[in-house]
């Protein structure tokens, strides 16, 4: 059975299905092709996010079955290996500035920076790197442009990691949507400690009455054993009179 938005909310604490949407959003557009290969797709999300890319937490047996269910996000091809995505109305001003960036001259795989050449007045080669903007999702939908530097390290899969930015204001944006996520995980802590204490006191409360409802019977029980044992001395008195009178008589 497929979870519903609310349910998958739920199960995954650290970011909904929704962000989790506009950051895939802006994994793929930041890259010329607007495609990523689908067993690359993991490693760019984390490494844009910081958060690890789960499609069990959210029922789904494999990833290519969550991608399938976004079709207004991202798209599959060539036999679900590779994944492309889709702008919508907020981002279709973006694809212009990702279009016109310059090729890289040293790998046009690995990194994302490009650089360009001119002369000097006295002949000399000047090398200068040009800042390379990359696309970042508040959680409002909208698209923010940062900007990098060209000259950006690659780890030992080859894949380019993407610094996040330069600009004060998307750095503050991105920090307040990670408190945001982390301030609702820590409500749901809370929540849950509380519904924990809760039980723990209804324990204990139900403890205390059986203990109450065990010492009202073991009082009832001696009574009742007191009681048994007067009238027996009653009976013993009562047959000593008896006895006494018979023996008077005689």
């Amino acid at each position: 059975k497929k979870l519903t938005s609310r349910t998958i909310s739920v199960l995954y604490t650290n970011m909904d299905f929704n962000d989790v949407k506009i950051t895939l959003r802006a994994v793929l557009l930041s890259t010329k092709s607007r495609s990523i290969p689908i067993n690359e797709l993991p490693y760019e999300f984390k490494g844009l996010s910081g958060k690890s890319l789960d499609y069990r937490q959210f029922g789904y047996a494999s990833l290519s079955k969550m991608l399938l269910d976004m079709p207004d996000t991202v798209r599959l091809s060539d036999g679900g290996r590779l994944v492309h995505g889709l702008s919508n109305a907020n981002t279709s001003h973006i694809e212009s500035l990702i279009r016109n960036q310059l090729p890289s001259g040293r790998d046009k795989r690995g990194t994302r920076g490009s650089s360009f050449r001119r002369l000097s007045s006295d002949g000399r080669r000047i090398f200068r790197r040009l800042p390379v903007p990359s696309l970042i999702d508040d959680q409002a939908g909208r698209r923010s442009l940062d900007r990098s530097s060209a000259g950006q390290s690659q780890t030992s899969t080859g894949r380019s990691v993407r610094p996040i930015g330069i600009y004060p204001s998307l750095d503050r944006a991105l920090q307040n949507a990670q408190k945001d996520c982390n301030a609702a995980a820590t409500k749901q802590q809370q929540q849950r400690w509380l519904q924990q204490q809760q039980k723990q006191q209804q324990q204990q409360q139900q403890q205390q009455q059986q203990q109450k409802q065990q010492q009202q019977r073991q009082q009832q029980q001696q009574q009742k054993q007191q009681q048994q044992q007067q009238q027996h001395k009653q009976q013993q008195q009562q047959q000593q009179q008896k006895q006494q009178q018979r023996s008077s008589r005689q």
